[in-house]
């Protein structure tokens, strides 16, 4: 039957390989979380990844028929778990990437078992494999574990955020899922299986998985899910999209357990084809100008009071060189009421992806002035990188960022003309903290204050460190979730959290936004100001 190819779900790479093999990290094909997050074990049954180098040829060879061969090309694998010795079948080989099947009879071990890699007789050093009975792994269209997940028409179309002129059949796009219909999501890690699952497909409805999808943060019905009927280790779930989710970025996830999958994304419209996109900072009627132009030129202006020390505002001005698509999905957010987590390693944080568009600062004069209530003026100067910025002092009642309008006007520059636009800053957000979280219970944040009109940003972050005491991180999740400020009240749910360890070092930040005002000026293709306050923040363990 026609599907979609295995080797398409897969990351490759490959480098000479002339020395003893060494594995730096192992992972769930699909997923790719690293060791030390929760999401990192290789459920049986599963397809597992290898990175290192020296591990194979430089060129990238693959398996080309069933079963798969326990030696390709030189390179074989063992995992040792619960004091058996298992030969791991390969899909591929390379000198930094291998692919293999952890077979459905390798013994859970917790807290981990070990792999071995060898390459042309010599052998790499043992390294650490947790193995578990499930952990579903969600494949992405970047092969890395994040960004749109693959899911299908039952034609083995793509779901999409765009429409092919030819859509229709395997690998073709054909736009975006409406409520209602089933869908195929590729995964895999679902568990063991029982047969020769080395020489054929082994499909049937592993309804004795306690799988659950999460949509938007909705429950979607699952249909079936198990071993597609195409490939070995490769899953199935088989959906029905819910009736209360649209949007071009709405979060997918999966849950066996309290284990987590990755969280990737799918596009989702009300009817036709054409997702609505989202920036919790940008009007919708600006999104989709701003996504029409070839190298818009946009202004940004910011309000700012951090925690409870400090009131400031920033400003830039800066033409994107190249399509106004490429800042929409950089900065495309989940809808309001879902969250989004994202996982990083050997970083303090998640890159900040405006920082990686083409941008070129735009001059538009010397300073800006703002005004606020009772007449109390200030000046925004312009900053050494060409942006504008002002501390207004701390955040006292009568300082300065109290409740109420301020104007900004520019008299213009080079590049931008003069414009006049204004913040509303409206009552502060005040939520209480819990004492400690138990993962897997979830939060339930309640609120007062912030813009009728606008939302609150809620991030949640645990990360783990190298080492007691140590400042260096090795692994972290940040996830980020949208509520209207209107509601007072909005639920983490647990798949959040789990997503993270129990670890000392959680964080709850809860960041109020108001309501973003446009503003036009020569030399602009469109502006936008806001408000934003961090509120007070947690920072104690997740357990």
């Amino acid at each position: 039957m026609k599907c979609i190819s295995l080797l398409a779900l897969l990351t490759l790479t490959a480098a000479m390989a002339n020395a003893q093999p060494v594995v730096s990290a192992v992972a769930n094909a699909a997923s790719n979380t690293l060791n030390g997050l929760p999401g990192s074990s290789l459920a049986q049954g599963s397809i597992g990844v290898a990175y290192g180098r020296n591990m194979g040829p430089a060129s990238i060879v693959v398996a080309s028929t069933l079963p798969w061969p326990t030696t390709l090309s030189g390179t074989s694998a063992q995992i040792v778990a619960g004091g058996q010795t298992i030969n791991l079948p390969l899909y591929y080989t390379s000198a930094t990437q291998i692919a293999f099947l952890v077979p459905s009879n390798t013994p859970a071990a917790p807290p981990a078992g070990t792999i071995r890699v060898t390459y042309n007789g010599q052998t790499s050093a043992a390294s650490p494999i947790p193995i578990t009975a499930s952990n579903l792994g969600i494949f992405t269209l970047n092969s890395r574990g994040s960004g749109p997940a693959i899911v299908t028409y039952p034609d083995y179309s793509l779901v999409s955020r765009t429409r092919d002129a030819n859509c229709g059949g395997p690998s073709t796009n054909c736009g975006a899922a409406n409520p209602g219909p089933t869908l195929i999501l590729w995964a895999t890690g679902l568990g063991a299986v029982s047969g020769n699952e080395t020489t054929t497909p082994l499909p049937g409805d592993m309804t004795n998985h306690p799988l659950r999808l999460w949509i938007g943060g909705v429950s979607a019905d699952i249909v079936y899910r198990g071993r597609s009927g195409c490939c070995v280790a490769l899953d199935q779930i088989v959906f029905v999209v819910p009736d209360t989710v649209s949007g071009c970025n709405v979060p997918i996830v999966a849950q066996i357990g309290n284990l987590i999958s990755n969280y990737a994304t799918i596009a989702i419209a009300p009817t036709g084809s054409t997702c609505t996109p989202y920036i919790n900072f940008l009007p919708a009627n600006f999104l989709a100008q701003l996504s029409a132009q070839a190298s818009p030129s946009l202004g940004f202006i910011q309000f700012e009071r951090l925690g409870d020390t400090v009131d400031r505002a920033d400003a830039g001005f800066f033409k994107l060189n190249g399509s106004g698509q490429l800042l929409v999905d950089a900065l495309e957010s989940p809808p309001p009421g879902a969250c989004m987590a994202t996982t990083f390693f050997n970083a303090p944080g998640p890159p900040d992806l405006f920082s990686t568009l083409p941008l070129s600062l735009l001059d538009a004069g010397a300073s800006l002035a703002v005004s606020g209530p009772g007449g109390r003026n200030r000046t925004m100067s312009k900053t050494p990188d060409g942006g504008y910025s002002a501390r207004f002092g701390d955040t006292s009642a009568g300082n300065y960022l109290d409740p109420g309008v301020y104007t900004i006007t520019g008299t213009g520059g080079r590049d931008i003309g003069s414009f006049t636009t204004s913040v509303t800053v409206p009552q502060p957000v005040v939520w209480t903290t819990p004492l400690i979280v138990v993962r897997a219970d979830g939060l339930t944040v309640n609120w007062t204050g912030g813009d009728p009109n606008g939302f609150l940003e809620i991030e949640v972050r645990g990360l783990v460190f190298t080492a007691p005491g140590s400042n260096t991180v090795l692994a972290g999740v940040r996830a980020t979730c949208l509520a209207p400020a209107s509601a007072g009240t909005f639920f983490i749910p647990p798949t959040v959290f789990l997503t993270m360890p129990p670890v000392p070092s959680g964080l709850i930040n809860v960041v109020g936004r108001s309501a973003p005002a446009t503003f036009t000026a020569s030399g602009l293709h469109g502006g936008t100001a806001f408000y934003y306050q961090e509120a007070a923040g947690y920072r104690n363990g997740f357990r």
